[in-house]
């Protein structure tokens, strides 16, 4: 038994009787043998879409598994929109320091937006080599307006090669605080090989005791650590006879020597009379920041009075 429909969104005479408006009607409509009540199907969540086929049977489409994520709002659109509050900090990013160097770190801080406004300014660092009070609690800036604030960092000498420092300044407008930026710097530590030259500071004579400052100084390019006098040796260039240094003994502890640094060695020398001209040589031992040691040899070449009167 079926009956047909023209309108499926009209009354159904579910039992075939020619009434169609009935309050409820009991049959068998799929001849399973059973009565129960009828209820509707919830179709939405058991839907299998497949692409084109929706409203074109059979009509085959791929689709990608995921699409691209695309922001509504690109950087660049975004510095392309006027704003009445913008702050933006510029930092210097990486910088190399020797050990016992040092240097400044320029961070620029920028009013981006149409408006004056003041900025509260916070300075960190994860380490203790940097003025960070030298960092103004605040700056303010007419709009389009930028000012820079300058760190300087001394690295201590003795650091080892590879240790980093972390930077940072905060800016963060008076006028709303989710108006903000951050400026970061790194320094890096690098090594470099001391290298020591030596030169006559003052000189004196009394008979044939001659009394010397030689002034050691490292012209880097990195710091020298242990700087060790541990021999010196004499050569007659004009005259006769051999001098001889007295005062210090060696080994002689001259110390540490920052890149451009210097340390005065006090000598004590006997020279005879007949001696007008001689070579001194001092030869020792530094090390460089990361402990690798260096032999160095620096000379001077020294009058005697006698020379001098002539």
């Amino acid at each position: 038994m079926s009956t047909f429909v023209a309108n499926a969104n009209g009354p159904i005479d579910w039992n075939c009787n020619g009434v169609n408006n009935e309050a409820s009607a009991a049959t068998d409509i799929n001849r399973d043998g059973a009565r129960t009540v009828l209820t509707s199907y919830n179709d939405w969540p058991n839907l299998v879409f497949n692409g084109g086929a929706i409203g074109e049977l059979g009509l085959a489409s791929s689709l990608p598994e995921q699409t691209a994520a695309q922001d509504e709002v690109t950087p660049t659109i975004d510095s392309q929109i006027t704003k009445p509050l913008k702050v933006t900090l510029a930092s210097p990013g990486i910088t190399q320091m020797l050990p016992g160097g040092g240097g400044n770190l320029t961070f620029t801080i920028t009013n981006g937006g149409t408006q004056n406004d003041t900025y509260s300014l916070t300075a960190n660092s994860t380490v203790t080599w940097g003025n960070l009070g030298s960092v103004p609690g605040s700056v303010s800036l007419n709009a389009g307006a930028s000012t820079q604030i300058t760190i300087l960092v001394t690295v201590p000498l003795g650091t080892s090669a590879g240790t980093t420092g972390d930077f940072t300044i905060k800016a963060v407008s008076l006028t709303s605080s989710s108006i903000q930026d951050t400026g970061d710097a790194l320094v890096t530590v690098v090594s470099g090989t001391p290298r020591l030259t030596a030169s006559i500071a003052a000189q004196s004579t009394t008979g044939t005791t001659m009394t010397l400052n030689v002034q050691i100084a490292n012209l880097g390019p990195g710091p020298g650590v242990n700087a060790t006098i541990t021999g010196f040796s004499t050569r007659t260039l004009v005259g006769s006879g051999s001098v001889a240094v007295t005062v210090p003994s060696v080994p002689y502890g001259v110390g540490n020597l920052a890149v451009g640094g210097s340390a005065v060695v006090p000598l004590t020398l006997t020279v005879p009379g007949s001696v007008s001209r001689f070579s001194l040589v001092q030869n020792g031992t530094v090390q460089d920041s990361g402990g690798t040691a260096y032999s160095y040899s620096t000379s001077e070449v020294i009058k005697s009075n006698k020379e001098h009167k002539r």
